[in-house]
């Protein structure tokens, strides 16, 4: 054997003597082996054919020339150039498109990757890549197939093999307008668009929404002064909030006099009234007479009906109660007596307009008055009345309502 396994070349004789007839045996196995090693050593022309691995010993084969084939070996110029990937301009039609790299490929792996330019044709439908003629794979963008129009005409894209389909992107911006199922080119709503709420193709900035000055568009907001929606979802406007809550404050009547006269009416009072409270301040009257309440409606003030009883309690002396049919009972007193206290009258059915009274009042420094009663209207609450039983006249004090 020429070689000793470690290329090292070993002559099969030992060196000749001078002087001495050479043994044509020995000539012989010297040829042999030289022409077995020279067989063995790798020719430059190309005729030997390696029939093991060559280990390089951390050497590099320079000078190669670009990989043609699939079996060809490939030089670092040609993978820092990926041109193998190129597939140049596709073939095939607008939803059966063809791609065909150099060297062409004879079988699909996961990881592969193609780049191409698109043909003149956008696609209509799903569509497929065969990359040279191994089999149409399905196109995806993100693992859906290809929606029409995504793989637009005369653009550049690259696709990988994930081992099922490929999933395809384009180099260039996207023109595909996005959705809400689809991914694409979105334009940015400006504020008045943002305002209007209408506008589905456009998307809303933080920005957008930092500068709206009305939301008189957006679903998920209420304008509602009485809050009938009762929605737990939505958001009310400022003026909504302080419409309601300024519904939800008493108000303050305007003060009459009782100085002279036989009734005083409060008229006006508004629909949603669940509570009005009357003020007495040093009313007097000219005799002993009952001060009764009388409730009205749109109809005009009810005269019968009530249920009311107001008792008078005195320091030191016999204390008295007075009923009421027509009005709801203050008891009276002396022509000296002065009234300052409270009625409160509040709703307590809506739907049968039944209104509940309770006061208490000072008549003198030595008798209170205290009472309550119950009336239910024909219809909404819009005024009270306040009078007397019988023929005395007013003639001192003021009175006052609130009501909420």
């Amino acid at each position: 054997m020429a070689y000793d396994g470690s290329g090292n070349f070993a002559r099969p004789v030992s060196d000749y003597v001078n002087a001495t007839v050479i043994n044509e045996v020995s000539v012989n196995s010297e040829m042999d082996g030289i022409a077995t090693g020279l067989t063995t050593a790798i020719t430059k022309d190309g005729q030997t054919t390696i029939t093991a691995n060559l280990p390089m010993n951390s050497k590099k084969l320079t000078g190669l020339a670009a990989g043609g084939a699939a079996g060809d070996s490939v030089n670092l110029g040609q993978t820092q150039a990926e041109a193998y990937i190129w597939c140049g301009t596709a073939t095939g039609t607008a939803d059966a498109v063809v791609l065909s790299p150099t060297p062409a490929i004879t079988a699909y792996a996961a990881g592969q990757r193609f780049a191409w330019i698109s043909s003149s044709s956008t696609n209509t439908t799903a569509m497929t890549l065969n990359v040279s003629t191994v089999g149409a794979k399905a196109a995806e963008n993100n693992d859906t197939a290809l929606a029409a129009g995504e793989h637009e005409a005369s653009k550049m894209y690259i696709g990988i093999y994930d081992g099922t389909a490929f999933q395809i992107q384009r180099f260039s911006k996207l023109t595909v307008a996005a959705s809400a199922t689809a991914s694409g080119i979105v334009e940015l709503a400006t504020t008045a668009e943002t305002e209007t709420g209408a506008d589905a193709a456009r998307a809303v900035t933080p920005d957008g929404l930092h500068d709206m000055t009305t939301l008189s568009g957006a679903a998920w907001m209420l304008d509602e002064d009485n809050m009938a929606s009762n929605s737990a979802v939505k958001v009310a406007s400022q003026q909504s909030i302080k419409a309601y809550a300024d519904t939800k404050t008493s108000t303050l009547g305007t003060e009459q006099a009782t100085t002279s006269g036989t009734a005083f009416d409060f008229t006006g009072i508004p629909a949603g009234t669940k509570r009005i409270t009357i003020m007495f301040n040093e009313v007097s009257l000219t005799g002993g007479d009952p001060i009764i309440v009388q409730l009205g409606d749109g109809g005009g003030f009810e005269e019968t009906g009530y249920i009311s009883s107001g008792g008078v309690l005195v320091s030191g002396g016999a204390s008295g109660v007075t009923s009421s049919l027509v009005g709801f009972a203050i008891a009276g007193g002396v022509a000296a007596s002065v009234f300052s206290g409270i009625m409160v009258l509040s709703l307590q059915d809506s739907a049968a307009f039944t209104w509940i009274s309770s006061h208490s009042v000072k008549m003198s420094t030595s008798q209170a008055g205290f009472g309550g009663g119950s009336k239910s209207l024909s219809a909404e609450l819009t005024q009270i009345r306040i009078t007397r039983t019988g023929t005395n006249t007013f003639d001192a004090g003021s009175i006052n309502i609130q009501y909420e």
